[in-house]
Parts: C-alpha cells; structure tokens; sequence
C-alpha cells in the first residue's frame, strides 16, 4: 500500500510538471511583476520537489525550464548539480540539456565546474562527432585553467582529425587555452601552419587565425622566424584566393566574399607584423584593399577598415600606402551611411602622427560633419579637429567649435568647451588672443562653462595687465549697451557674475587710465544688472523645472558677486570718491532688508566698511587678488582632454597580452602574494590595503639564496632616472589659491595635498574651529600658534606622479628607548591623490614588498576609492633588524580602476632616512 500510494502520489506531480512551451506562455500572460514572480516561485518549488526525490523522467525538461528562469534574472543555483548529472549522461539529449545549462548556470569561477572534467574527458575520446561537439563547445565557454591544463593533450589529438567541424572546435579550445595558461603556448604554436594549409573548410582558416592571435598577442617567443614565414604565406594565399576565387552563397555576405575570414586573416597579418613584417603581407593587404575599394557597402566597408588599420601599424608600409589608405577613408567619410562615417572619422585620427598634411587635406569634410545631424558624428569631428589642430589653422577651428558651441544642445556644451580651452591653451600664443576665446565662450555657453575653466580664465587675467585693461573695458561694453533679458531662461548668469567680478577687481585701474568712463559709470552698469536679480527667487524656483538651465545657487552668487565689486570700486576709486561713496550707500540700502539672508548680511557689512572711521582699514580688507598660479592651472587642462583624446585613439587600452598575463592582479583579490620585481622565484612579502591584517614576512624576500647579508641596493642599478627621482623631496610649498572660495571649488581644490610638502609644513597646526564649526580669525591673519611638543625630522618625498594620481609618502622614526640597538621602527603614511576632477577612483590596492631584514605592518586604508579630487590615506610601519648596516628602502605597486578601465604603477623607494 505504501509503494502505491508513493507511485500515484509521484504519478501526481509528474502529471502537473508542464513542458517548458506551456511554462513560456504563461510567463508571458502575467500582466504584474507579483504574478510573475508567484508564478516562478510555484514553478522553481516544484522542480525542487522532484530534484529531491530523484526524478529523471523529467529531469531534462526542469533544467530547460531553469534556464529560462536564470535569463530572466531569477536565482536558479539549486539546479547546477542536476546539469551536471545530465552532462554524464549516455544519452545524447540529456547530454546537450546538460552541457547547455552549464554555460548558462555556470562560469569559469565556479568550483562545481572542476566535477565535470572526466565526464568532459570521456565525451572527447567519443567516435560521435556530435558529443565531442558539445564537449568542446563546454570548454570554449566556461572553462577554468586548471580543466584546460588537464584536456589539453586530448586537444591537441583532436586537432589532427580529418572531420574539419572537430578541428575548428577543437582550434578554438586551443586558443583559449593559450590565453588561460600562456606556458602551453608552444604546443600549439607548431600546429598552426598546418590548419593555414590548404585542404580544410573556411571555418578552420578562421579558428586558426585566431589561434595565431592569440599566440602572437600572448607571448610570440613560441614562433621561430620560419614558423612566421610559412604562416605570412599562407595568409596571404588565403586571402588571394578568397578574394578572388572563393564564391560561396554560404558564407558570402552581399556579394563580399567571406567577410568574416577576409578580417580575421587580415588581423593575423597586422599581429604577426608587429613582430615579423614582410612586403608580401602589405602587398596581399592591399590587394585585398584594392578589390573591395570600387563600391562601397557595410560589408565592404568592414574589411576595408581591417586593411587600413594593417596599413597603418605595419612598418613596411611605405608613404604612398599611407596614402592609399587615407583615400580609403576619404570614400568611407563620403558614405551616406552613419556608421562607415564614424569609423571612418575614428581610424583617421590615428593617421595625424604619420601624415598630418595628408589629413588635413579632407578638413572641409571634416569640417561638414560638425553640422551633421548624427550627434556622434558631430563628436568625431570635433575630436578630429582637436587632433589635427595646429599653430596656423588653429583660429579657424576655434570658430568652427564655437558656432557648434551655439548650435548644440547642453548636455554637450560643457564637452565642447573644455575642446576649445584646450585648443586655446594649446596653441594660441597671445594672452589676449586667448582671453577674448574665453569670454565669447562664457557668453555662449554661461552655466555650461566648468567652474575650473572660469578659474583658468580669471588666473589668466591675474598675469597680465593688459588683458585685465582690455577685459574690462570688453565686459563693460557689453553690460552697459545689453539689457537684462525678461525671459528668465534668457539670461546668463555665469557671465554676468564673472564680467561683474573683472570689473569690480581690475575697474578701478581701468576707470584711472580712461578719460571716457569712470568708477560711477562702473557702478552703474552693475547696479543695473543688480537690480534685475534683485528679488525674483520665488519666480526662479517655479521656473526651474521648465527650463532646467538656472540654479538658485548662480542667481545668488550674482547678487554677492555684485556687491561686493561695488565695494572694491569704492574703496580703490580716487578722482570721483565722494560720487562713488554715495552711490554706494543708496545701492547697499536697498538690501538691508532682503528676503536672502546672505545678500542682507553682505549689504550691511558693506555699510558699516563705508563709515568715515573705517576708511584706513577699508583699503587693506579690499586690496587687490595675488597673481594666480596659471601656468599649473592651464597644464591641467591640456593634460585632461590630451587623456580623453589619447584614450578615444585607444592608446590607453591595455593589449589583451597585458590583461590575460598570469601576472596579473585582478583588483580587489585579496590574499595573492605576487613578486613585485616578476620574478617566478621570487618569495616577497606583499600587504594589500584590502586586508585588516599584517602582511606575513617571507623568508628570503627577494631572491631564493640563503645569504643572510643579500643586499636589496644590488637590484636598484637597473632602475632608470625617472624612478630614483621619484624618491626625491621636493621643498616647494604649494600655497592655497585665493581664487577657489570665490568660484565655490574650494571643497574639491582645497582636498588636494601638496606635491611634495615639506616636514615644517607638515607639522604646522592646523587652523581651529569653534564650536559652530567656522575657522578662528586669529588661525587666519597669523595669529602665534600654541607651542608643539618637540617631534623628530620627518622624511617626506613623491615616489609617484602617473595616471593622475599621485602619491606623497611621508615616515617618522619612533622613539627608541635604547639607542645602540640595531632595530629602529619608521612610521609611514602613504597620501594618495586623485587628481582627476571628472572621474573617481572606484577602488585601489596599494601593495609593498620589503626585503627579509625588514618587518612591515600594514594597516587598512582610510577608504575604499578615492573621489574626484580627493585624497586616501594608507598607513604601515617598517621595522629594521639592521639598520646600522641596511637603509630603509621598499617597493610598492599601486592599482586601481577609474571608469571601469584598470591602471597599474609601480616604484621602488631606496634609503629612507629620518
């Protein structure tokens, strides 16, 4: 009775266990994500239910309808173990259910996966050509390295077979075994020449062609001069005749023959170049070029960019190649087609290095795309433009970029701006031509323009008093003929805040020189913009939504910029003082009782400044701005689009070599001890700032020898001059820029630590605060500081300035209570700086390697990622066993990741002394 009643009870279930075409209409008949998801969850705990009772009737039929689940984002982990069961199944059906939930459920990571590999092994010594399919397909997607370095000698018998299908699998395999474990690289390395051989299908060329990639990008030392011959000939036999002989429909594409073989073999000849060039490669290259450059399509056009980008990196290529290929992309710019437009527009920027008179032959048509209607397009251009940009045609540019500038939305207006300041920065020689660049800009663009151009600008000013005289005089002209606009949306705030700003610092010079305008008629041309911003805030928050281009915050900051250029007008005015006081006090009154609390407090200030008795103490609370560092400031610029240019060329992109090297660190692994100097025997003591705990001491730091007395000043010769100068101090101190709070960037600017800080500064004590958090005024106008007690010299030096980030390492020796002993303990901090102010650092691993006389205690970093402009901290002390015979010296590898892309850098210290 009990066994019957289990039969119907599973009879039961198994009635109710839908096929998975029945699960997929029902899934799409949920009109909420609640029925959706009950009707997931009612299905997943039925497949529980007889994955527990051991159900095969319709195992296959439950993991197909997991799969389905796991790509609509519903945890499915419970169903692993059930794909693994049907992969060793004998059946071919369970066999490809299985496999398939295995590439879907699973990836390389996932330790379950190593359970598989005898199944896999078995399954690729089958006589079925279709299971060894399924088992290669298995190992071309999610295997790990250790399952590839087990298959890997049945791989290399599978590609001698003569069925080609098993070979091509089989050729993919191997190319993904030689990125995974780059040592068995020469095992595959010999076979290449004879999958290029004539005799195999188009598909096997193709694998093969990839496999030589691979090979080439990963390590090419495998490849002997005669293995790169013979593969350099068959190439380019291949190319020949697929170009001129092949006719396939099955794998022509618009009467292209093979597109895809004729890119992928045309790749291979632009790798194997870089390290074995020959003229029969260029010249197949260009063949190829040669007979798809008549008519123009998408396909074509793909191949065509294959052979340009050959051209252009193989060094045989002679100027008349170059040529040949920048009439390539002349056509390809030409093409009605968007997308053949912007490669075209892409690849050319990489030919300005080695033809910049040949690029700039097509300007006109570059020029064009700045009006097309493609905003990608348009992007390109200007791009294009910055590259190709020199000291003769750099003003026409310029006024291409600002009437874009006029013509584009503002999502993209602040892009463009930083292109053109770049381009002023750059190439025009003549402070004044650069300055007039600037205002039309903030004209144009107001709100758009970054606040670190406007400070870029105002420092431009600081250093030259003729363009001061010409600025005012310019902003002055156009406050005094142009009317505030009514419409709020109209009007710009940033210019008028900063045209405000020039006059109230450089007018009254200005106001002395001239015989025409003077400090009231300065006045006066600000009091009537003061006026319009003078009560309208209520109006301006409803607004904001509709138009979305003002903030309260620029509509304020006019009304304070306002007053107080009214307030340096009045106090540095001398012919018409008593007009200009006057006129003064009637303007301040009208904002004594204002609505804004800050622009009441400001206007009585100014009052009480205006009083008879404060008249000697009213020109040293108003004298004039410093001269602003702006040779620092415009580097910074020029550095910052030279980076988003260089990285839109792809001169940044780490080579897939670099990135799949079994050197490599991935960010944020912990616990991987790695040799700083890449050295295999290498034993290195490592800390990584992820991990709360001290870094174990190795023995025999940096070698494998037993030598008690190694010295770690042995493996310093090599090191070039830019790396002993890194552990350098630098004394210059780099004082604070009065300019920030003005622009409200003091927050981002002010969090930047020095280059390199001396030890007086460092020790210098910091302004107070009271309890309501402001700074004593007696810290800021040098009031004496309490007495310190006594600390002991600090060493303090840049050991890196790379990748915009920079890092100050400062040490400390600690008091030691016994001063004849040998062991002496420094306590240092690294100072990581972000000098970046568009992207942050999302996280960093800062790691240091000492040799065995020294102990290192590492401790965890003071966050996690570094903002925009911002700094972390990273602390560890070194203990020396023998510091009367050894100095204190370290390496240290700093990685991280900004916008999803990695950097890494590496520094030796060498003879830290305290």
């Amino acid at each position: 009775y009990k066994k019957t009643r289990e039969v119907v009870s599973k009879a039961k279930r198994t009635y109710v266990c839908k096929p998975l075409k029945d699960v997929i209409k029902e899934y799409r008949e949920c009109k909420t994500i609640e029925e959706e998801r009950a009707l997931v969850k009612k299905e997943c705990a039925h497949i529980r239910d007889l994955f527990r009772e051991g159900d095969t009737a319709f195992r296959r039929r439950n993991v197909q309808k997991l799969v389905f689940f796991h790509m609509n984002g519903y945890p499915t982990d419970f169903g692993q173990i059930e794909c693994l069961k049907l992969a060793a199944s004998h059946k071919f059906s369970d066999k490809r259910v299985g496999y398939l939930g295995l590439t879907i459920l699973l990836d390389e990571n996932t330790e379950i996966l190593m359970l598989i590999t005898n199944a896999l092994k078995m399954d690729l010594n089958e006589k079925d050509p279709a299971i060894v399919g399924l088992a290669l397909s298995v190992l071309g997607d999610v295997s790990s390295a250790e399952m590839l370095r087990d298959l890997e000698p049945d791989i290399a018998l599978l590609m001698d077979q003569s069925n080609d299908y098993i070979v091509k699998k089989s050729t993919l395999v191997a190319s993904r075994i030689v990125r995974k474990v780059p040592d068995l690289s020469d095992v595959f390395a010999a076979k290449i020449p004879s999958l290029l051989a004539s005799g195999h299908t188009p598909s096997v060329y193709h694998s093969a062609c990839l496999l030589l990639i691979s090979v080439c990008e990963t390590d090419a030392s495998v490849m002997t001069p005669e293995s790169f011959q013979s593969c350099v000939d068959l190439l380019c036999q291949m190319l020949i005749h697929t170009c001129e002989k092949s006719h396939n429909h099955e794998v022509d594409v618009g009467k292209i023959p093979n597109p895809f073989l004729q890119i992928a073999g045309i790749h291979a000849l632009r790798v194997v170049g870089q390290h074995y060039s020959t003229e029969s490669a260029l010249s197949a290259v260009l063949q190829a070029a040669k007979h798809l450059s008549d008519e123009i399509s998408v396909v074509s056009a793909s191949v065509l960019m294959e052979c340009v980008k050959t051209i252009r990196e193989l060094p045989c290529a002679s100027a008349q190649d170059i040529r040949f290929a920048l009439e390539i992309l002349e056509k390809c710019m030409n093409h009605k087609d968007n997308t053949i437009k912007y490669a075209a527009l892409q690849e050319l920027r990489l030919f300005v290095p080695l033809d910049p008179s040949g690029v700039e032959k097509h300007r006109e048509i570059i020029l064009e795309c700045l009006h097309h209607n493609d905003v990608s397009i348009r992007t390109r251009g200007m791009d294009l433009l910055c590259s190709m940009a020199t000291s003769d045609s750099v003003a026409r540019y310029i006024d291409e970029l600002v009437s874009y500038l006029i013509r584009s939305g503002s999502e993209h207006q602040q892009k463009i701006v930083l292109r053109i300041c770049y381009l002023v920065e750059k190439y025009l020689s003549s402070m004044e031509s650069r300055m007039r660049v600037y205002i039309r800009v903030l004209c144009e663009a107001d709100v758009q323009v970054p606040e670190r151009v406007l400070a870029n600008f105002l420092a431009l000013l600081s250093n030259s008093s003729a363009c001061q005289k010409l600025a005012v005089q310019t902003l002055f002209e156009y406050l005094s003929s142009n009317a505030p606009p009514e419409r709020i949306h109209l009007r710009k705030p940033r210019f008028v805040r900063t045209s405000i700003y020039v006059i109230g610092e450089y007018g009254a010079d200005y106001a002395a020189s001239s015989s025409s305008v003077g400090c009231v008629e300065l006045i006066q041309s600000i009091n009537k913009y003061l006026q319009t911003y003078r009560n309208d805030d209520s109006l301006i928050n409803e607004q904001f939504s509709e138009s979305g281009k003002l903030k309260l915050s620029e509509y304020v900051s006019v009304r304070l910029a306002a007053l107080l250029s009214i307030m340096k007008i009045v106090s540095r005015s001398s012919g018409e003082q008593q007009q200009s006081l006057l006129l003064a006090r009637e303007i301040f009154g009208q904002f004594r009782n204002h609505a804004e609390l800050e622009t009441q407090q400001r206007a009585c200030e100014f009052i009480v400044l205006l009083a008879s008795d404060w008249s000697t103490v009213r020109k040293h609370v108003l004298e004039s701005m410093p001269r602003l560092d702006y040779e620092t400031r415009r580097h910074k610029i020029i550095q910052e689009v030279q980076l988003d240019l260089d990285r839109g060329n792809g001169k940044n992109r780490k080579s897939s070599a670099s990135v799949l090297s079994s050197h490599a660190v991935t960010i944020g692994n912990t616990g991987l001890l790695l040799s700083l100097l890449d050295d295999d025997e290498d034993d290195v003591a490592v800390g990584q700032s992820a991990q709360q705990q001290h870094a174990p001491q190795l023995m025999d730091s940096f070698s494998g020898k037993n030598d008690a007395n190694f010295d770690l000043l042995t493996l310093g010769d090599s090191l070039n001059e830019s790396e002993q100068n890194r552990a350098e101090p630098k004394q210059a101190m780099k004082s604070v820029d009065p300019l920030d709070d003005l622009l409200g960037t003091s927050s981002n600017l002010l969090a930047l630590p020095p280059n390199a800080e001396s030890a007086s500064y460092s020790s210098r004590p910091k302004p107070q605060h009271d309890a309501a958090g402001a700074l004593d005024l007696l810290d800021l106008f040098g009031a004496p500081a309490q007495p310190q007690s006594p600390v002991s010299e600090a060493y303090s030096a840049q050991i890196l300035n790379e990748n915009q980030v920079q890092i100050l390492l400062t040490a400390k020796r600690q008091n030691e209570t016994n001063s004849e002993s040998s062991t002496q303990t420094l306590e240092c901090t690294a100072t990581l700086s972000n000098l970046n102010f568009n992207q942050s650092i999302n996280r960093f691993v800062l790691q240091v390697s000492v040799p065995r006389y020294i102990k290192l205690q590492l401790y965890s970093a003071s966050s996690s990622g570094i903002a925009m402009g911002s700094t972390a901290h990273q602390k560890f002390t070194l203990t020396n066993t023998l510091s009367n015979e050894k100095p204190f010296q370290f390496r240290f590898r700093l990685e991280f990741e900004r916008n999803n892309e990695p950097f890494k850098s590496e520094g030796f210290v060498k003879d830290i002394k305290c």
